[in-house]
């Protein structure tokens, strides 16, 4: 009997099933990642406020790196670089779709090495991995990192038996360099493996020097850019300096020169240097874990967070002992050398790392090759135990398994797109207003360049100012107020931005004067010199934006007493010359000389020579957001208000008039000059006088 015709038809139907399967994973690894994409608001997190920044930078020809972040990734999402809230949700949908194209990558790779149904496995395995789903919805390089680190393993390994694949994991082992610095780990791997496995002949295995030729050719443009910047083409921020430090505060310095291997070596013993070393090698467990573990295992976090999670590690060598006994190990020696050494390095130089920075996504691109190799031993081990005789037994097996295997992917998949047609654009916006209104009132009143102190935290979307607004961190090392204010003036800057996470790093500081309530400022007394220009949502504010008067003075200084209750410092005005329907920017300067009952209403009057009114503001200070109920005594506010001019109003001299009134009663607060002298009609006239021109 002729069973050629059933068994096409058999391994055509696996075929289609296989790739069904491939499917299920890749869609619901999109479903899962759209909800990732809608709860990651926050631009400034993660990372992605940098690699934001990168792209805009990348887009405009400024530079091809920072220094910190390598380009490829921002290379990317260049393409969309705008400072608009959509480069952010497109950025991130570029992410998650690099990230199901990964999957992909996986799948094929590892159908190669291994068939169908232990690549399937390996994928599943990726593909429900929540760190994995969680970094491909951020503006960050893993996703593109991970399948690149991957397809570097796969080549090398495969290298080691027909060396012409090196060529392709040089380029792999370059593109993975391009993406992140941490790809240096696969050619010291690759060297080191090399080593171990020719030993004596190393030298005469010039095939070696196709990985690492093609591995230049890969990065060349990056490492051409590194020597020109820093006069190293493999210098790394992160190598070079960060992982120096004591912690990751120790980039907040203020007089003080970055740490290099050498300076640390200088300054620390041997016995700290080991301690740090072995402590850290427990320390990173958990963020190993995290990484590996495709879902979140509470039991299995808690026990590698314990003193005996090093356990694992020792176990783990001990299994490698075993299997160099094997047939298995003799038939795959190079590719478990290589694995070994690979993990053995991330796991050492993260271990070193952890006490400045650590991450579960650090270690995820080790994710895939621990899955595949463990798809192996599972699917090897099922072929063996399970008494299945006859091909279409096993066929029936598999077919039995994929269906099952689809059936909890379709279900799940629909519980993950709960929220998949909602629109992330306007999910992006809309979260991120409080934080972009913060900004965009400081922009709106400021020059080009402006100096802002502010951080380190991460609650304003900064990325979308860079150019008008300069920021600088507060350094860990000020303690006094005098070094504070010394710094600000060193750095020239005009404003003062606090909200809770700048106050909760930098609490010994800044509690001197300002308290925390929550996740907002609080304060009743402020700096000498320092003005409140600005309290999100009232006091205590969320963001206080405060003017510094002493690095930047009022323009035209006054001393008016309004009420014996209101002191006008004096004002900013921007403009002297206007047109109709223009806007007029004038910044009054408060001082309340006693705490008050009353809420008063400041009034601005655009008015001619005959008194006519042609453009007003009248509002509580700071835009009705700090009512004086809420002024205690000393206190100076810089109170912004836009007057728009009328569009008919004709050419002529204007001049502009302030002062404050109850609202209830429509009375204004008696005005007396410096020298005691009552004002006529209790308002203060600004000099210089308005000139209106022509038409709008």
């Amino acid at each position: 009997m002729n069973n050629a015709p059933l068994n096409r038809r058999l391994s055509l139907g696996k075929r289609i099933a296989t790739f069904v399967v491939l499917a299920l994973i890749v869609g619901r690894f999109i479903a899962v990642g759209l909800e990732e994409v809608r709860e990651n608001w926050n631009s400034s997190a993660y990372d992605q406020r940098s690699y934001l920044q990168l792209g805009l930078k990348i887009n405009g020809r400024k530079a091809l790196t920072d220094g910190k972040r390598h380009p490829l990734y921002p290379a990317l999402i260049s393409a969309f670089a705008e400072r608009e809230w959509a480069y952010f949700t497109k950025s991130k949908l570029i992410s998650l779709s690099i990230g199901a194209i990964g999957l992909i990558v996986v799948f094929l790779l590892s159908r190669r090495m291994y068939g169908d149904d232990v690549a399937l496995l390996a994928t599943l395995l990726l593909g429900i991995n929540e760190e994995f789903a969680s970094e491909s919805a951020r503006v960050t390089c893993e996703s593109l990192f991970v399948p690149l680190f991957f397809a570097t393993w796969y080549y090398t390994v495969k290298g080691f038996s027909h060396w012409r694949h090196w060529i392709a994991a040089g380029f792999c082992a370059g593109l993975a360099y391009l993406t992140k610095g941490t790809a240096q780990t696969l050619v010291t791997s690759f060297l080191i493996s090399a080593a171990i496995v020719y030993r004596t002949r190393l030298l005469t295995k010039k095939q070696i020097l196709a990985f690492l030729l093609f591995y230049l050719i890969a990065a060349s443009v990056l490492l051409v850019y590194h020597y020109r910047e820093y006069g190293n083409p493999f210098y790394s921020y992160s190598m070079t300096h960060a992982m120096w430090f004591d912690s990751w505060e120790g980039q907040y310095i203020s007089r003080q020169e970055l740490p290099t291997a050498s300076t640390y070596f200088k300054t620390h013993s041997w016995r700290d240097i080991l301690i740090r070393q072995w402590t850290g090698m427990a320390e990173i467990m958990p963020f190993l874990a995290q990484a590996i573990i495709p879902i979140e295992w509470k039991a299995v976090y808690e026990f590698l967070s314990s003193p005996f999670a090093l356990l694992v590690v020792i176990g783990a060598l001990a299994a490698l002992l075993y299997l160099k006994g094997t047939s298995h190990y003799r038939d795959h020696k190079e590719r478990f050398i290589f694995t070994g050494v690979l993990f053995v390095l991330s796991y050492l130089f993260f271990s070193w790392y952890v006490k400045v920075s650590a991450a579960p996504r650090f270690l995820l691109p080790l994710a895939p090759i621990l899955y595949l190799l463990s798809a192996d031993l599972v699917c090897g081990a099922v072929k063996r135990r399970l008494p299945i005789k006859g091909r279409r037994a096993a066929l029936a097996g598999r077919f039995a398994f994929y269906v099952c295997l689809a059936l909890w992917l379709s279900f799940t998949s629909v519980e993950a797109a709960k929220h998949i047609f909602e629109d992330p654009f306007q999910t992006d916006r809309l979260r991120n207003s409080d934080g972009d209104s913060v900004l965009s009132w400081l922009e709106e009143g400021t020059e080009r360049g402006t100096k802002v102190i502010w951080g380190p935290c991460y609650t304003l979307p900064n990325w979308r100012y860079e150019g008008q607004l300069s920021f600088k961190s507060i350094p860990k090392d000020l303690t006094s107020w005098e070094d504070f204010m010394a710094f600000i003036e060193e750095n020239d800057a005009r404003y003062v931005i606090l909200d809770w996470e700048t106050f909760a790093r930098r609490e010994e500081l800044l509690s001197q004067y300002f308290d925390r309530e929550g996740n907002k400022i609080a304060f009743q007394a402020l700096p000498p010199g320092w003005a409140l220009a600005f309290a999100y949502k009232g006091l205590p504010c969320q963001w206080c934006i405060f003017k510094l008067l002493d690095l930047a003075p009022i323009e035209h200084p006054l001393q008016v007493d309004l009420g014996h209750r209101v002191r006008l410092l004096g004002y900013d005005l921007d403009s002297r010359a206007v047109k109709p329907g223009d806007i007029i920017r004038l910044t009054l300067y408060w001082q309340s000389l006693k705490e008050m009952d009353e809420d008063y209403t400041t009034f601005t009057h655009l008015l001619d020579n005959g008194n006519l009114i042609w453009g007003q503001t009248d509002s509580q200070p700071l835009g009705g957001l700090m009512p004086t109920s809420a002024w205690f005594a000393g206190m100076i506010g810089a109170d912004r208000y836009d007057i728009a001019v009328a569009p008919d109003a004709p050419p002529g001299e204007y001049q502009i008039e302030v002062g404050m009134y109850l609202l209830r009663t429509m009375e204004r607060l008696r005005a007396v000059d410096e020298s005691g002298q009552h004002l006529p009609d209790d308002r203060v006239l600004l000099e210089p006088k308005i000139t209106v021109n022509g038409n709008p």
